[in-house]
């Protein structure tokens, strides 16, 4: 079971009109999805509720997938890559409408996947993230976007938050009720990473280079450049799902001063 976020990118507030509905996502599915210009969409997964069998999920990998695969030690880590490769290619089969064998990814500068084949113009742009048996996947067309799902609070999070938050974000995490805090430091560090992700900088641009406003319904990340100029990029904090993931999906806007 995929449930799914449609996503208004015209909307003032950025996703105050997103729509959750459930889909069910068949292996092999040969049908399309439709996505305009100006939507995103988000998939959410539970990999560990897919029954088909590894091998059958494995026929659509290629050979470097599966050479990946392979390299897992243990079972269950093993089968999640799978499913996750899997689901990714069926997901962008259905909007590319091809099969998932025809699929090529490739990855950019700073290892950013993308899609190499079909080639389509606007792109199909996208990104993943996984924690555990949990996977989100995030589509756009013509946008660069990046995602990020956390599930897991260290312990030593305040001293983290030392390391890689501003320190306007740390005023902010510190100044949080005890209850709230450790919410708020996952909520800004998925921020951080679905904005660096939108961007496709790797770890070229350090997390204490990245600024995620005060919280709002769609909250604005600001990358600090060499150039002195700042990247904004635009995010939206999914609700926290049932099992305690928190993801924010970050859709790449202009360069302002």
């Amino acid at each position: 079971m995929l449930s799914q976020t449609k996503i208004s990118l015209e909307h003032p507030a950025f996703g105050e009109a997103a729509t959750m509905v459930e889909h069910t996502l068949q292996l092999p599915a040969h049908d399309d999805v439709r996505l305009h210009e100006n939507e995103l969409h988000v998939w959410r997964a539970d990999l560990d509720r897919i029954a088909e069998p590894l091998e059958q999920l494995s026929q659509s990998l290629s050979a470097e997938e599966q050479n990946r695969a392979n390299s897992y030690r243990f079972t269950r880590d093993r089968r999640r890559f799978v499913v996750r490769r899997a689901l990714l290619r069926q997901l962008l089969a259905r909007y590319a409408a091809c099969e998932p064998d025809q699929v090529v990814l490739g990855v950019g500068q700073y290892a950013k996947p993308r899609l190499v084949h079909p080639n389509r113009v606007p792109a199909l742009e996208f990104n993943v993230s996984h924690t555990g048996g949990v996977a989100v996947f995030a589509l756009t067309l013509g946008r660069a976007v990046g995602i990020d799902v956390e599930s897991h609070c260290p312990r030593e999070y305040l001293q983290i938050a030392e390391r890689f938050y501003t320190p306007q974000e740390l005023r902010r995490l510190t100044s949080a009720p005890g209850s709230a805090r450790r919410d708020l430091f996952l909520r800004l560090w998925t921020c951080k990473e679905a904005a660096l992700k939108a961007l496709g900088a790797g770890l070229s641009i350090p997390l204490s280079a990245v600024e995620v406003s005060p919280p709002a319904v769609a909250p604005v990340v600001k990358i600090a450049e060499a150039n002195g100029r700042w990247q904004r990029v635009q995010c939206l904090p999914l609700s926290s799902a049932a099992d305690g993931t928190c993801t924010t999906v970050a859709v790449l806007a202009t360069t302002v001063r």
